[in-house]
């Protein structure tokens, strides 16, 4: 009696600690930072109004690139449906591998645009943009349970 006594007192001092550990918010920047990825980069590095404009036009190009390569990958996804009704191995394989191919353009044109945006910062700013990359990196990437899935 003593000895299942103790194990119920165990299981729920475990079953305690494992509701309690998922409950602390994540560590980091605000998902939702009010000006979004943007204001929180000229906030933090402290943009004067020279590096505030070249940063927007940076952005804009970035997004226009971006904007391009979702799209492509949208269209390369939209034809998985057919593929999957036809048993079309081959052709999953040949779209997989196109996917692959812009997904790691969106890496590449990301990274660029951050040595971009690390090359307008003073040597200061250089040093606080180095602590803040990969909050801001966090704050782009797509919500958990939210990533590129094909359409329903």
């Amino acid at each position: 009696m003593v000895v299942i006594v103790i194990l119920l007192l165990l299981n729920l001092g475990t079953l305690t600690f494992l509701f309690m550990s998922q409950r602390h918010p994540p560590l980091g920047p605000p998902p939702h930072h009010q000006g979004g990825p943007a204001g929180f980069i000229t906030e933090e590095l402290k943009f004067n109004d020279e590096q505030k404009q070249k940063f927007e036009e940076l952005k804009k190009e970035h997004q226009s690139q971006m904007r391009g390569i979702m799209d492509s990958i949208r269209i390369q996804r939209e034809l998985l449906p057919d593929l999957i009704v036809n048993g079309d191995n081959k052709g999953a394989d040949s779209i997989s591998t196109i996917i692959g191919h812009y997904q790691k353009k969106t890496e590449l044109y990301t990274y660029a645009h951050f040595v971009k945006v690390k090359e307008l910062c003073n040597d200061e700013q250089k040093k606080k943009f180095k602590s803040i990359i990969s909050d801001i990196l966090k704050m782009m990437a797509p919500p958990k349970g939210e990533g590129h899935h094909p359409p329903h």
